[in-house]
């Protein structure tokens, strides 16, 4: 089913939306979580969960239940 907005109506929900992001952004600022400082900790932090990640790769099909989409490796047919 498909519901259509009004132009109207889609430019009150944005114009809402926008309002209530730069809410939180300030509250973010607020709170001290766009410092320089704290983007530093934040990439630091990404870096060594990226780190982490090539560290001990996983298997791309640990864990995948095809329910019987596929055959076995070992099967003839």
């Amino acid at each position: 089913m498909r519901f259509t907005i009004a132009p109207q109506i889609q430019t009150e929900i944005l114009d809402r939306l926008l309002e209530l992001n730069h809410a939180r952004y300030k509250e973010e600022l607020d709170k001290g979580l766009h410092t320089p400082e704290a983007k530093r900790r934040r990439a630091a932090a990404r870096k060594t969960k990226a780190r982490a990640a090539a560290r001990s790769p996983q298997h791309a099909t640990e864990g995948f239940a095809d329910d019987g989409l596929f055959p076995d490796p070992d099967a003839l047919f």
